[in-house]
């Protein structure tokens, strides 16, 4: 396919963007990540699994610290298991929203993806369709670029003229030039 300057800049800035919205998208990822506390970003000490896990360790001793005498009584325990539940739901909704948030990744990372490919597609069609119509068309079969045209015969085509061999023209000549260092030699 020849090259096409606009193919090429359609092409160009069909990438840019593109790329622009991959690494939108990776951005956002990792951002989410790194406040949920889930994924890459589990080192957060801020993060959103990092805060449910300190309250659920501030309760489960605060609740061994109130127990005194108690610490096996049936309210201690139902306590702590009442402080573990509450930790375990906030953790399973924020796993739920990792998760809707790395298909919502995901799918606009395939939607990027498909779209660019579409793209592509149609810009190289476009610069086929550019092409063929920049070629010349065919001549209709039989219809004239023959020898005739009008009634009027074409020239004969002559072979050209040829120079005659002289003392200064090509050949050997020209090939002593060449052995005595650039310089013909004179007789």
């Amino acid at each position: 396919m020849p090259w096409d300057s606009t193919a090429q800049r359609e092409a160009s800035g069909l990438g840019n963007e593109a790329a622009d919205t991959r690494a939108s998208l990776s951005n956002r990822w990792q951002q989410q990540q790194e406040e949920m506390g889930l994924g890459e970003g589990a080192s957060n000490p801020y993060s959103h699994a990092s805060q449910l896990a300190r309250e659920r360790d501030n309760n489960q001793r605060g609740v061994t610290n109130t127990a005194g005498n108690n610490l096996y009584s049936g309210s201690t325990v139902n306590a702590q298991r009442q402080t573990q539940s509450q930790y375990d739901e906030g953790f399973n909704q924020l796993t739920a929203a990792y998760d809707r948030s790395k298909q919502a990744f995901e799918r606009g990372s395939g939607k990027t993806e498909r779209d660019y490919q579409q793209g592509m597609a149609a810009i190289k069609e476009g610069a086929i369709n550019r092409a063929l119509a920049s070629e010349p068309q065919p001549l209709a079969p039989g219809g004239g670029g023959g020898a005739r045209r009008a009634g009027r015969r074409a020239p004969a085509r002559r072979a050209p003229a040829r120079r005659p061999a002289g003392r200064r023209g090509g050949g050997l000549a020209a090939m002593g030039a060449i052995a005595y260092g650039g310089r013909r030699r004179r007789r």
